[in-house]
Protein backbone atom coordinates (compact mmCIF):
# COMPACT_ATOMS: atom_id res chain seq x y z
CA UNK A 1 0.00 0.00 0.00
CA UNK A 2 1.30 3.28 -1.03
CA UNK A 3 2.26 5.93 1.81
CA UNK A 4 0.19 8.86 2.01
CA UNK A 5 1.88 11.99 0.69
CA UNK A 6 2.63 13.80 4.09
CA UNK A 7 4.99 16.52 5.17
CA UNK A 8 6.73 14.26 7.04
CA UNK A 9 7.29 11.55 4.72
CA UNK A 10 9.40 14.00 2.36
CA UNK A 11 13.10 14.34 2.21
CA UNK A 12 15.28 16.99 2.49
CA UNK A 13 15.42 17.56 -1.19
CA UNK A 14 11.53 16.88 -1.89
CA UNK A 15 10.93 19.47 1.02
CA UNK A 16 12.93 21.70 -0.69
CA UNK A 17 11.43 22.01 -4.04
CA UNK A 18 8.13 22.47 -2.28
CA UNK A 19 8.56 25.33 0.51
CA UNK A 20 10.53 27.96 0.96
CA UNK A 21 9.58 29.24 4.37
CA UNK A 22 7.38 32.44 4.44
CA UNK A 23 6.19 34.52 1.71
CA UNK A 24 6.31 33.88 -2.34
CA UNK A 25 9.44 32.08 -3.99
CA UNK A 26 9.61 35.08 -6.41
CA UNK A 27 7.79 37.48 -4.42
CA UNK A 28 8.84 41.12 -4.91
CA UNK A 29 8.09 41.90 -1.53
CA UNK A 30 9.81 39.91 1.66
CA UNK A 31 8.39 38.86 3.84
CA UNK A 32 9.84 38.42 7.38
CA UNK A 33 10.48 34.72 8.53
CA UNK A 34 10.21 35.76 12.52
CA UNK A 35 9.65 32.10 14.30
CA UNK A 36 7.35 31.03 11.57
CA UNK A 37 9.73 29.31 8.65
CA UNK A 38 8.15 26.16 9.80
CA UNK A 39 4.67 26.76 9.87
CA UNK A 40 5.42 28.35 6.59
CA UNK A 41 7.01 25.38 5.32
CA UNK A 42 4.35 22.87 6.78
CA UNK A 43 1.41 25.34 5.49
CA UNK A 44 3.75 25.40 1.44
CA UNK A 45 3.11 22.04 1.73
CA UNK A 46 -0.74 21.95 2.30
CA UNK A 47 -1.12 24.04 -0.62
CA UNK A 48 0.86 22.52 -3.14
CA UNK A 49 -1.06 19.79 -2.00
CA UNK A 50 -3.96 21.28 -3.40
CA UNK A 51 -7.78 20.04 -2.80
CA UNK A 52 -10.85 21.48 -2.54
CA UNK A 53 -11.42 25.19 -1.32
CA UNK A 54 -12.26 23.39 2.15
CA UNK A 55 -9.35 21.95 1.88
CA UNK A 56 -7.21 25.29 1.51
CA UNK A 57 -9.53 27.12 4.63
CA UNK A 58 -8.26 24.03 6.57
CA UNK A 59 -5.02 24.40 5.25
CA UNK A 60 -4.78 28.14 6.29
CA UNK A 61 -6.38 27.30 10.06
CA UNK A 62 -3.73 24.86 10.98
CA UNK A 63 -1.46 27.68 9.70
CA UNK A 64 -2.83 29.83 11.97
CA UNK A 65 -2.66 27.46 15.07
CA UNK A 66 0.54 26.69 14.61
CA UNK A 67 2.04 29.88 14.38
CA UNK A 68 -0.30 31.22 17.38
CA UNK A 69 1.55 28.10 19.23
CA UNK A 70 5.03 29.75 17.91
CA UNK A 71 4.37 33.20 19.03
CA UNK A 72 3.58 31.73 22.74
CA UNK A 73 6.03 29.35 23.40
CA UNK A 74 9.98 29.42 23.00
CA UNK A 75 12.22 26.54 21.64
CA UNK A 76 12.19 24.56 24.99
CA UNK A 77 8.30 24.92 25.38
CA UNK A 78 8.42 27.64 27.87
CA UNK A 79 5.58 30.30 27.48
CA UNK A 80 7.17 33.38 26.31
CA UNK A 81 6.91 37.14 28.03
CA UNK A 82 3.66 38.64 27.70
CA UNK A 83 5.37 41.49 25.19
CA UNK A 84 7.22 39.39 22.88
CA UNK A 85 3.82 37.19 22.84
CA UNK A 86 1.39 39.69 22.14
CA UNK A 87 4.42 41.00 19.10
CA UNK A 88 4.14 37.64 17.58
CA UNK A 89 0.63 37.01 17.75
CA UNK A 90 -0.09 39.97 15.93
CA UNK A 91 1.84 38.98 13.00
CA UNK A 92 0.47 35.46 13.21
CA UNK A 93 -2.51 36.97 12.51
CA UNK A 94 -1.17 39.28 9.55
CA UNK A 95 0.14 36.54 7.92
CA UNK A 96 -3.31 34.33 8.50
CA UNK A 97 -5.52 37.56 6.71
CA UNK A 98 -2.59 37.58 4.08
CA UNK A 99 -2.76 34.31 3.14
CA UNK A 100 -7.08 34.29 3.28
CA UNK A 101 -7.18 37.01 0.80
CA UNK A 102 -4.03 36.51 -1.46
CA UNK A 103 -3.46 32.67 -0.62
CA UNK A 104 -5.36 31.18 -3.55
CA UNK A 105 -5.33 34.30 -5.64
CA UNK A 106 -1.99 34.55 -8.23
CA UNK A 107 -3.27 37.63 -9.34
CA UNK A 108 -3.09 39.04 -5.78
CA UNK A 109 0.61 37.66 -5.57
CA UNK A 110 -0.60 34.10 -4.06
CA UNK A 111 0.58 30.60 -5.02
CA UNK A 112 -1.88 29.07 -7.34
CA UNK A 113 -3.79 26.45 -5.15
CA UNK A 114 -4.44 23.73 -7.16
CA UNK A 115 -7.78 22.27 -7.00
CA UNK A 116 -6.54 18.82 -7.98
CA UNK A 117 -5.12 16.87 -5.08
CA UNK A 118 -1.35 16.11 -5.74
CA UNK A 119 0.57 11.91 -5.93
CA UNK A 120 4.00 11.22 -5.20
CA UNK A 121 4.16 10.88 -8.98
CA UNK A 122 3.83 14.49 -9.30
CA UNK A 123 6.08 15.21 -6.93
CA UNK A 124 8.66 12.88 -8.29
CA UNK A 125 8.23 15.12 -11.68
CA UNK A 126 9.01 18.16 -9.81
CA UNK A 127 11.75 16.87 -7.96
CA UNK A 128 13.19 15.86 -11.51
CA UNK A 129 12.68 18.64 -13.24
CA UNK A 130 14.28 20.83 -10.15
CA UNK A 131 17.41 18.98 -10.52
CA UNK A 132 17.65 19.07 -14.47
CA UNK A 133 17.87 23.02 -13.92
CA UNK A 134 19.84 22.70 -11.05
CA UNK A 135 22.22 20.82 -13.35
CA UNK A 136 21.52 23.68 -16.63
CA UNK A 137 22.19 26.56 -14.83
CA UNK A 138 25.83 24.81 -13.09
CA UNK A 139 24.42 24.40 -9.70
CA UNK A 140 25.87 21.51 -7.36
CA UNK A 141 23.37 20.64 -4.98
CA UNK A 142 23.96 18.11 -1.99
CA UNK A 143 21.16 15.42 -2.72
CA UNK A 144 21.55 13.78 0.37
CA UNK A 145 18.93 10.85 1.24
CA UNK A 146 16.36 11.67 -2.23
CA UNK A 147 16.47 7.79 -2.83
CA UNK A 148 13.09 6.48 -3.61
CA UNK A 149 11.55 5.45 -0.75
CA UNK A 150 9.51 2.06 -0.96
CA UNK A 151 5.89 2.05 -1.80
CA UNK A 152 5.50 5.41 -2.16
CA UNK A 153 3.74 5.14 -5.94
Amino acid sequence: MAKKLVYKNLSHLERRVICNGCGRKSGFIPVPEFKFTASCNQHDFNYWLGGSEADRLKADYQFYVAMKHDATYDEEGNKRNFLVRRYYLTWAYIYYKAVRTCGGNKKLGGFNYRDVPRTWKDLDNEVQEFLRKSKERGHILYIGHHARKPNRV
